[in-house]
This record gives C-alpha cells, structure tokens and sequence, in this order.
C-alpha cells in the first residue's frame, strides 16, 4: 500500500512536469494499459466476426 501510494506521488509530480514543459493540460485520465489492450482486442474481435 505505501508502495502504491509512493508510486502516484511521483507519477503525479512527473504528470506535472510534463504539463510544464509540453505547456498543455495532462489528460484528467490516467493511460491505463491493461484498459487499452483489452479494448484493441475487442476491436479486433469485432473486425474477424464480419
């Protein structure tokens, strides 16, 4: 758990400075990986079917 939570301390921080120095506003959800998978296969799923 103090893993974790160390863990979104400096990802947020670095979250930070990337807004800095791109000078745009990070996205308000975080890019989660496993979420994206997931999805490029259901997609891929959907395009075999047809």
């Amino acid at each position: 758990d103090v893993l974790r939570q160390a863990t979104e301390v400096i990802m947020a921080a670095i979250t930070r400075q990337l807004e800095d120095v791109r000078g745009e506003k990070a996205p308000t959800e975080l890019y989660d990986h496993r979420k994206a998978r997931a999805e490029q296969r259901r997609r891929a799923q959907g395009k075999g079917s047809t």
